[in-house]
């Protein structure tokens, strides 16, 4: 069964416009990007069009990757004094990685740099963390609970095993952090382990987030597993996720990539983004 996120994301609109409404300014957003990525040209654009329909201001500034990493730098700097939501749009090249560490903390609404985990502690989650929260509650909830309500519920997975496939600093390695909080039993896959398909089989949620077309399949999903695919690779010019839609099990609730937690990741930042404003 594949889950499609498009209602939940209707109702996190929904939210956000109500929350807009009690603003007397609304913060910017200034999106960094080096290079000319072809998903990361996706995930602006999409970023950009959800900013506009809630009239939020979104500032894209782009750099070559010839570009001397200072300037970068500086440029940052600079903008960093109004206190504006600043992202930089990953994958970036290896010598640019350390513009992320100096982000100001009131601004990194990604929750990238070393002091997010601090942040954390006080219930804020980075964009791709709090989609799949999102929708893990969704899933796992019987009852329709009202969005607002949603948010401010700490998901149980004291019961659950949860397999993680990945350890990147975007989605793996946070979402450890998020699960041991939420008392799941972890099952943590990288490239090294040996018989994933084995470890995976025993888990009640399988993420994924390894970056590797069509790793996934149903060798690697055990009966009614709860599946999120929180990956996207580019092939031939086309976004696809780790996981193989067409090869899974009926009772495999599946959460694609694209299509499933992407939307709800843009949302959540414009949530951060929000929340920020207003706490610092």
């Amino acid at each position: 069964m594949i889950y499609k996120t498009e209602a939940i994301a209707k109702e996190f609109e929904l939210y956000l416009t109500q929350k807009i409404l009690s603003y007397d300014k609304l913060p910017e957003l200034y999106v960094i990007q080096i290079g000319d990525d072809f998903a990361s040209n996706r995930y602006i654009k999409h970023k950009k069009q959800k900013c506009d329909s809630l009239e939020l201001n979104l500032v894209l500034k782009k750099f070559d990757f010839t570009v001397d990493p200072i300037i970068v730098e500086n440029y940052i700097k600079s903008v960093s004094i109004t206190k504006p939501g600043i992202i930089i749009q990953l994958p970036v090249p290896a010598k640019f990685k350390y513009l992320i560490d100096t982000l100001d903390s009131k601004c990194d609404v990604d929750l990238l740099a070393p002091h997010s985990e601090l942040y954390e502690s006080y219930g804020f989650l980075t964009p791709t963390i709090g989609a799949i929260d999102i929708t893990l509650k969704k899933i796992l909830n019987s009852e329709n609970i009202v969005f607002k309500d949603l948010m401010k519920q700490k998901l149980d997975l004291s019961q659950k095993k949860v397999a993680v496939i990945g350890q990147g600093k975007l989605v793996g390695k946070p979402l450890l952090s998020y699960l041991l909080a939420r008392g799941a039993t972890i099952i943590s896959i990288n490239k090294n382990t040996k018989s994933p398909q084995l470890l995976t089989n025993l888990a009640d949620i399988v993420i994924s987030a390894a970056g590797a077309h069509s790793l996934v399949n149903k060798d690697w999903i055990g009966e009614n597993t709860i599946v999120i695919d929180a990956a996207t690779v580019e092939l031939d010019g086309t976004l696809i996720g780790d996981v193989d839609k067409s090869d899974i099990n009926q009772d495999t609730v599946l959460c694609p990539s694209p299509g499933g937690i992407g939307r709800l990741t843009i949302l959540y930042l414009i949530y951060n983004l929000l929340i920020f404003s207003k706490t610092f």
